[in-house]
């Protein structure tokens, strides 16, 4: 669950006291909170972990995303705004995503390319038999 995050008041106790108790309750795996106390304060990128007790805060690693092993991401604030990465790699999504698809894009060209390429070689074969078991026209005068 990823609460958005909210400017006034109300709206953050609610993401940051009330719905984490009520999460906490409904058995709510992950609770991740972008907490802004004040308009024109800073944010923190809040995680946590239900356990046998309820809710573990999350610790982030230097730069303080915090680690999604079962979906192999990390997840944080970049420059005010919430950024997942491929773990593995630490390349941001966005750009792993933009990789990915022009990888099948390509990929999609190339299976369709040899697709045309097998049906161009079998009507070659075609003609070819098809010409050896013609009988040549020879013209007479």
């Amino acid at each position: 669950m990823l609460s958005p995050d909210k400017h006034d008041k109300r709206a953050r106790d609610n993401d940051v006291v009330t719905k984490f108790h009520e999460y906490d309750r409904a058995g709510v795996p992950l609770y991740l909170v972008v907490d802004q106390v004040r308009d024109d304060g800073s944010r923190r990128f809040l995680g946590y972990r239900r356990g046998s007790r309820g809710y573990v805060r999350m610790r982030g690693d230097a730069q303080g995303r915090l680690r999604l092993p079962s979906l192999g991401l990390l997840v944080g604030l970049l420059e005010g705004r919430v950024v997942c990465w491929d773990a593995e790699t630490g390349e941001e999504i966005g750009e792993l995503l933009a990789a990915t698809e022009q990888r099948n894009a390509e990929s999609q060209t190339r299976r369709e390319a040899e697709a045309a390429l097998v049906e161009a070689q079998a009507r070659i074969r075609e003609l070819e038999s098809k010409t050896r078991r013609e009988p040549s026209k020879k013209h007479h005068p």
